[in-house]
């Protein structure tokens, strides 16, 4: 899941103009609210992915949230 992320949020910084690494670091540090599979995610100034965390418990053969 963190590999697709990444991936989609690299590509999605290329296709807005990135041409470079720092370009791309640059494009993530400035978007507030980036998609991601856990839900909304940003990056603060420090460069720490701020995201909401949560565990997933398989019960009876489905994936239920843990509160």
């Amino acid at each position: 899941m963190q590999g697709y992320d990444a991936a989609k949020l690299v590509l999605d910084a290329v296709r807005k103009g990135a041409a470079s690494g720092e370009a791309v670091r640059d494009h993530l540090l400035t978007q507030p609210d980036l998609p991601s599979l856990a839900g909304p995610a940003a990056f603060g100034p420090d460069g720490t992915l701020h995201r909401p965390l949560f565990l997933i418990q398989i019960k009876r053969g489905r994936f239920i949230q843990v509160n």
